[in-house]
């Protein structure tokens, strides 16, 4: 009597849960790695575009034959290529060249920037890596805005109300006046300003405009507490008031409307009450330049990353390299200037000029072009908001200011 073996039926392998691709035989695997190749050695590679002006490594060449060398020779026209133009060229520059086609800028850049302003496109050439800057994360990185222009993405205006609350930017509220009845009379007095004509000192009989108002970490010049008749604590800021360079110490929201319209009215503070347990004051800015980064971190968390590793960065930067500048520049964190998506962002006065895509590698060409020698770094620029000419008025009225208070 003869016995059959069972049969064991074979299951299908089964792929882990998260792997929903399953594997290629391995004569299919094969054959597509094989025309890979094949398609690799005969066509051109993606970078290689009609908007470059380098010669294409690729033109004129005969398909490669991939078992005579390890090399692509598309690899070693590329590394030619490079070798050619290392020496004049940086390697930020190629990048730029990548996105716009070009090393020059085209005449419609051109149309977009002032001819006013003295630009400069030129970038601190580090010779080695910016792997010792420090950098954003891949989360932030990701979600930046790395291709809309830069140039015109900023309101204009005339001044900028800087409220020294002397607070961390991180415990910010998402909104300044929410957070702040004295930030919220603050910029109801700044948007009543529109319009108003000065009678005295620089800028007579020239209208006011927009007034921004943001916050920043600078501490309070006076930082004794002050209380009102019934025993409670007042709220009171310093303002740092651009482009005129000065700084109304002990603003209370109180005082707030009547110190902030007679400013801007007569370029001078209202006479103190008799019998004022404190008033305001006029003091001299003891700084020649600002840096305004935005780091407000409740309001977006792309700024909330950024801003504080250029404000280190800006430190390191003047502490090591500008040592001549340590006094001459003042870098505070500032809530919403807006444009989080162009983080880092930030406000440099007294020029007025605003930057962004700022990052850490960056802050060496800011300090020496901007700073320095006054010029603007046009690849990060986002536009002027003041006035041309009102940055030289602030100056002026901030050195009389000094001289007075001397």
């Amino acid at each position: 009597m003869s016995t059959t073996a069972p049969t064991l039926e074979r299951r299908p392998h089964r792929q882990p849960a998260g792997n929903k691709v399953a594997a290629l035989p391995a004569t299919r695997a094969s054959a597509s790695r094989s025309a890979q190749l094949q398609f690799l050695a005969h066509s051109p590679p993606k970078s290689c575009s009609p908007t470059f002006n380098w010669p294409c490594p690729c033109s004129n060449s005969q398909p490669a034959n991939i078992n005579q060398s390890t090399r692509h020779p598309v690899m070693s026209g590329i590394f030619n290529t490079l070798k050619s133009v290392a020496s004049s060229v940086s390697l930020r520059s190629l990048v730029n060249l990548s996105r716009r086609g070009s090393l020059q800028p085209s005449d419609d850049d051109a149309c977009e920037f002032p001819s006013s302003i003295d630009f400069t496109d030129a970038c601190a050439a580090c010779d080695n890596p910016c792997a010792e800057h420090a950098a954003y994360s891949a989360r932030t990185e990701s979600q930046l805005d790395k291709t809309s222009t830069l140039a015109g993405s900023i309101k204009p205006y005339t001044h900028h109300l800087l409220l020294c609350t002397g607070n961390a930017a991180f415990s910010w509220a998402s909104h300044i006046n929410a957070d702040s009845k004295l930030a919220a009379k603050i910029d109801d007095v700044a948007s009543s300003l529109n319009g108003t004509r000065r009678t005295a000192g620089s800028g007579a009989d020239a209208p006011v405009g927009r007034v921004v108002v943001t916050a920043c970490d600078r501490p309070r010049s006076n930082p004794a507490v002050h209380f009102d008749a019934h025993g409670d604590e007042v709220e009171a800021v310093d303002i740092l008031v651009f482009p005129d360079h000065i700084m109304i110490t002990d603003v209370t929201i109180e005082n707030a409307e009547q110190v902030l319209t007679y400013w801007f009215q007569h370029n001078t503070l209202p006479p103190a009450p008799l019998g004022t347990p404190f008033a305001p004051r006029l003091v001299p800015v003891e700084h020649k330049h600002h840096v305004l980064i935005c780091a407000h971190k409740k309001r977006d968390s792309r700024c909330g990353e950024s801003g504080p590793i250029l404000i280190r960065e800006f430190h390191r930067v003047i502490d090591r390299g500008f040592p001549d500048l340590h006094d001459q520049v003042a870098v505070y964190g500032t809530s919403h200037i807006g444009g989080h998506k162009f983080a880092g962002t930030l406000i440099m006065y007294p020029s007025g000029d605003w930057y962004g895509r700022v990052h850490t590698c960056d802050v060496t060409t800011l300090v020496q072009e901007q700073v320095r020698d006054g010029r603007t770094v046009k690849k990060l620029w986002r536009g002027r908001g003041l006035p041309l000419g009102k940055s030289q008025e602030g100056e002026k009225s901030g050195a009389a200011v000094a001289t007075a208070s001397a």
